[in-house]
This record gives C-alpha cells, sequence and structure tokens, in this order.
C-alpha cells in the first residue's frame, strides 16, 4: 500500500525533533520530570514517523506531533505564492495530519 503523496518532508521533520530531543537528553538526568516528557514525546514521534514509514497500527498520542508539523504551516502558506514546493508540502502536511488522526481513532 502506498501514500500516493511523497511524505520526505514530514518524516524529515519528525527525525529532525527526535534528533533535538536526544541532544537535550543529553545534558539532562533521565529521572528529572522535563527528561520524562522528553522521552514521551519522543516516543510519539517514533511512533508517528513508524506509522509513515510502514503503516503500524500503533498505541499513540498524534497531537503533539501534529500539532509540530502544523506549527510550520503559517510560514509555508506565506511562501507559496512565491515558491510553488511549498503547495507540496502544504498539501503534505494536510495529508499526514489526516492520517496520524484516523490512525488514532
Amino acid at each position: 500500500m502506498e501514500h500516493g503523496i511523497d511524505l520526505t518532508y514530514s518524516k524529515q521533520h519528525f527525525e529532525k525533533e527526535i534528533k533535538y530531543i536526544n541532544e537535550l537528553l543529553c545534558h539532562i538526568k533521565l529521572e528529572h520530570l522535563a527528561a520524562k516528557k522528553l522521552v514521551a514525546k519522543r516516543a510519539n514521534y517514533e511512533k508517528c514517523l513508524s506509522i509513515l514509514n510502514s503503516y503500524e497500527n500503533l498505541d499513540y498520542d498524534p497531537e503533539v506531533a501534529i500539532i509540530s508539523l502544523r506549527g510550520r504551516l503559517p510560514q509555508l502558506k506565506e511562501q507559496a505564492e512565491f515558491i510553488p514546493e511549498s503547495k507540496k508540502i502544504i498539501e503534505e502536511i494536510e495529508y499526514v495530519t489526516k492520517l496520524l488522526k484516523d490512525g488514532k481513532s
């Protein structure tokens, strides 16, 4: 089964967020509440990435990943008139948002 749309941007976004969290965790003791929240956030990003890569049905909270991904929309919408690639990325984000929400229901 294929998505019918290129998900490169979304996958790269989640991979980048996971990388940032891993870098932060290097500086925080895992016993701290902040570290525990970051570990949970990373797990959600990883599960969302797994869904995009293999259509697995996992137990996750898609809201964290969706909010992070959709946070890019205002800038992309401003660029859409001048950078045609932005329109494709906007469509991808809308598709991934729906995919992640539907996968949770």
